[in-house]
């Protein structure tokens, strides 16, 4: 089995229109629900044996705040407001040996992603997770879903069980 856990980066500022999008940093909500989902995360799951994450500065910050012990983290400049596809194929690029992975990233690719990979027929509660993602997959919105393979590029879309959706106004 392997181990997709999303991660959309926590709220940005938009106050200074001078700054391009891929410059823009957390917002001081941001800076606050971030290390609060980092904490919930690092006491409900184990951590991932790799975080991938977008080069932008909001997630680069949303790491670094909700992750600070963490080293194992890989900045990819194509996961900047990727679509689902391009995430879902950087996946099927794992290494094998990682059995676990945490992408940080933008909406709309990562609410689609976690749509794309789950389960259209899962049990009531996993339907009622799927259902909130579909409705909002809201800034430093966490989701992870557990896929049935054992090979990264054998992964399928509408086969992972979606086992966690957690908002900050969850926490």
């Amino acid at each position: 089995m392997k181990t997709i856990s999303l991660l959309r980066h926590a709220k940005s500022d938009w106050d200074d229109d001078t700054l391009d999008d891929h410059e823009r940093p957390l917002n001081a909500r941001g800076r606050s629900s971030a290390p609060r989902m980092g904490r919930w995360i690092a006491e409900h799951l184990p951590p991932p044996d790799l975080i991938l994450s977008s080069t932008a500065e909001r997630t680069r910050e949303t790491v670094a705040l909700a992750f600070p012990h963490l080293s194992h983290v890989e900045f990819d400049d194509g996961l900047y407001l990727a679509p689902p596809g391009t995430l879902f194929e950087r996946l099927t690029k794992l290494s094998e040996a990682q059995a676990s992975v945490l992408l940080v990233g933008h909406n709309p690719g990562l609410g689609a992603l976690v749509l794309f990979l789950a389960r259209a027929d899962g049990p009531p509660e996993e339907e009622k997770r799927r259902r909130a993602v579909q409705a909002k997959f809201p800034t430093a919105a966490f989701a992870t879903l557990e896929m049935p393979t054992e090979r990264w590029r054998t992964l399928q879309p509408g086969t992972g069980h979606l086992t966690q959706f957690v908002t900050p106004k969850d926490l």
